[in-house]
């Protein structure tokens, strides 16, 4: 679930707020149910138009809180996300982004203080035909570098979203 409230009336200011809960399985009967979580967090993001380009600028602060079971992944995180957005047509938005991430976990079993941090960026080409539903393409790098020197990992992704948003 997700909360956003608005800090001025053009939509440049705000904050959200959300908590889900989520539980993986495995494709073997055997295995089934392996990790669940929930996540709480919180955000405030600034927006701008470059003059009058379908150009935007953003940047959004925020922290996490993830906890699961087992709970050798809970942790704490802070995140600074910037994003360049361009509207090539009404419907059609290419983003890029970079996110650097600090996450501390509370429950390492191998390393009690340990601490990673993580840096995302990559672009999504995103296609709206109508409003509220968005078919998009993403493509990103995800480095982590973690105090423990074994856990340090390098991953790109490719990515296909259908994402649709009901308001009230």
């Amino acid at each position: 679930m997700d909360v956003k409230y608005d800090l001025n009336r053009n939509d440049t200011w705000f904050v959200t707020g959300s908590y889900a809960l989520a539980r993986l399985y495995s494709q073997h009967p055997s295995i089934g149910e392996f990790y669940k979580f929930g996540l709480l967090s919180g955000s405030i993001t600034h927006l701008l138009q470059l003059r009058q380009a379908p150009v935007y600028l953003g940047i959004t602060g925020g922290t996490y809180w993830r906890h699961g079971e087992p709970s050798s992944s809970d942790r704490v995180a802070l995140y600074l996300n910037g994003v360049a957005i361009y509207d090539v047509r009404e419907n059609v938005r290419l983003t890029g982004f970079v996110r650097p991430e600090l996450q501390f976990y509370t429950n390492d079993p191998v390393r009690s203080s340990r601490t990673d941090f993580n840096l995302t960026a990559g672009a999504t080409l995103g296609w709206t035909p109508v409003q509220y539903l968005t078919v998009a393409a993403t493509a990103s790098y995800i480095g982590n570098f973690s105090n423990l020197g074994a856990r340090r990992y390098d991953v790109a992704m490719p990515s296909l979203i259908v994402a649709a948003l009901f308001a009230f």
